[in-house]
């Protein structure tokens, strides 16, 4: 995986949580293995002035509908991730 923070948070999740399964066509959508807990992860790097841009596809949104889901927001040196239940 290109991005080293995504794939310390994937890491993470699945030292937690278990085993984690991409779906859809997509890079950034992935269930807990024998659960239905999607998880959106999107990476952006950090930009001067401390900005950040996350490009959300609306197909990847409608793969969330109707499943306990979360977006997760990623960005360079952060303490933690921004997690938002889809639902909000």
């Amino acid at each position: 995986m290109a991005n080293i923070t995504k794939a310390t948070f994937l890491q993470d999740l699945q030292k937690r949580f278990g085993s984690l399964e991409k779906f859809g066509d997509s890079l950034s959508l992935f269930k807990i293995k024998g659960t239905d807990i999607r998880i959106y992860i999107r990476y952006s790097k950090t930009y001067p002035g401390q900005k950040t841009w996350y490009g959300l596809r609306k197909y990847d949104l409608e793969q969330l509908e109707g499943h306990p889901s979360l977006l997760c927001f990623l960005w360079d040196e952060q303490k933690e991730p921004l997690l938002i239940p889809y639902a909000d």
